[in-house]
């Protein structure tokens, strides 16, 4: 439960008060959103959602620079690391 609790509030980040201070948000606030969702399925959703931010964005712009840079080098052997690329198209 801490470590869900952790991740949502990474994901939701902070809240801004009228006196332009920020505060992490309390767990009732963190439950509204997502109180009978699947949180995998809100996750998958927010990855396709930036995926098709990422594509709308000019290409002079550093977010699509590097989304769309390949490495010069090749991988390490071993267990092959996940990649936002996989997640993507699993997501699809």
């Amino acid at each position: 439960m801490l470590t869900e609790r952790n991740i949502l509030r990474r994901i939701f980040g902070t809240t801004k008060n009228r006196n332009d201070t920020c505060r992490i948000k309390t767990n009732d606030e963190l439950n509204k959103p997502v109180r009978n969702k699947n949180r995998i399925n809100y996750i998958k959703t927010q990855r396709i959602s930036w995926f098709s931010h990422i594509h709308r964005i000019t290409d002079d712009r550093m977010v699509k620079k590097l989304y769309e840079w390949k490495p010069m080098s090749t991988r390490l052997p071993g267990r092959p690391n996940s990649r936002w690329e996989n997640d993507k198209k699993e997501d699809l």
